[in-house]
């Protein structure tokens, strides 16, 4: 894909309803999203948590990322809910989710869509600047959605560690209302093997990255 906002460069994907984004696929059960949000209701901001027009525009634009490459196993940092677990099941059936998180409610999270929709959440709690520095899987990454701290350092150790585990793929959430997310990734693009191609067009924006073969300049967690 060249460097342009993927959301104008691909035709919407939508049901006999209209409806785009994870409305449209198949197997979408809003009961789901309300047991998620029943067991860990604290806090803002996940997935399903926007006016229906904005998540239909999110999920759209990750949906044309994910099928581009057909990820079998998927890194998560941001657990929180669980709702983009269960967006990537439907989105793509089979996936498995490596998923990190700060809070201890996010287990309940991962054990609900485990027991529901079988054994495809992997959670590890704790500060993601910690735990990725010991994540090794077996095999190859293809895509990677970054959630977590929105902070610079944080968002800027996730990324960093997306690229020593050469990620394909990179999607990074509320780039438009974090500075220390728009910085992070400024900074990750200027140091690493990795392109901008564009944000999504809601209000937070998803800014999207894909990796340069062969251009490993002196990014600190190139592999």
């Amino acid at each position: 894909m060249t460097k342009s906002t993927a959301s104008r460069r691909a035709r919407r994907a939508t049901n006999r309803s209209g409806e785009s984004g994870v409305f449209a696929l198949p197997g979408f059960d809003p009961s789901v999203v309300v047991e998620l949000s029943r067991l860990f209701p604290q806090g803002e901001g996940s997935t399903f948590q926007n006016a229906r027009s904005e998540i239909g525009i999110q999920t759209e634009f990750l949906l044309r990322v994910l099928r581009s490459c057909e990820p079998g196993l998927v890194l998560e940092t941001g657990t929180h809910k669980g709702h983009f677990g269960y967006f990537l099941q439907l989105a793509v059936p089979g996936a498995r989710l490596d998923t990190f998180g700060i809070d201890p409610g996010s287990q309940l999270a991962a054990d609900y869509l485990n027991d529901r929709l079988g054994g495809f959440v992997r959670f590890e709690l704790g500060d993601s600047k910690v735990t990725l520095q010991s994540y090794s899987p077996t095999e190859p990454i293809c895509f990677a959605w970054i959630d977590g701290g929105h902070d610079y350092a944080t968002c800027l150790s996730d990324l960093e560690h997306c690229a020593r585990l050469a990620v394909s793929h990179v999607c990074v959430d509320d780039h438009k209302t974090e500075t220390g997310v728009q910085q992070a990734v400024a900074a990750f693009v200027d140091q690493c093997p990795y392109e901008f191609q564009g944000l999504s067009e809601d209000t937070r924006g998803i800014a999207y990255l894909t990796r340069v073969e062969g251009r490993e300049g002196g990014c600190p967690g190139a592999a």
